[in-house]
């Protein structure tokens, strides 16, 4: 009893993983592939030359993925590293730039003289000494905190 229901198990089985599959084309050239064959169109099995396949391409292929895995990771790294200079950079001329403007600042609140371009001394009034000083007062806490 156990070997005929074994071997009735066994067909039915083999019966399951042999799917037929069918290719048809429609009237408009469209090209259909399905386990069913259809009733309106003149379909052809194709169940033998479709078969599941698994596919090892071997190590070389595993090895080349990490390479370029490691080679995005190194690249990456290298732009991580561009963006923290830059950055640094960036935080290290602001911090000049504000040190230069405090350093002015101070200066610009007592007595000064003014010069252009051209070494020539500019005749500054005292309201707009102030209103310098104000400016530079509030860029400088607008940018340097």
């Amino acid at each position: 009893m156990r070997r005929s229901l074994l071997f009735v198990f066994l067909v039915l089985s083999s019966l399951a993983l042999h799917a037929e599959m069918y290719r048809w084309v429609d009237e408009n050239g469209n090209v259909y592939f399905s386990d069913k064959k259809p009733p309106e169109y003149k379909a052809e099995d194709i169940s033998d030359t479709v078969k599941n396949q698994n596919v090892d391409y071997g190590n070389r292929s595993a090895q080349k993925q990490l390479q370029q895995i490691n080679r995005n990771k190194a690249a990456e790294k290298t732009e991580q590293n561009q963006r923290e200079q830059i950055s640094s950079s960036a935080v290290s001329a602001t911090s000049r730039d504000c040190e230069e403007a405090r350093r002015r600042l101070k200066i610009m609140r007592g007595r000064v003289i003014f010069y252009d371009d051209d070494n020539k001394e500019v005749k500054v009034t005292e309201k707009e000494r102030e209103q310098r000083v104000v400016e530079l007062e509030r860029q400088i806490k607008k940018n340097c905190g």
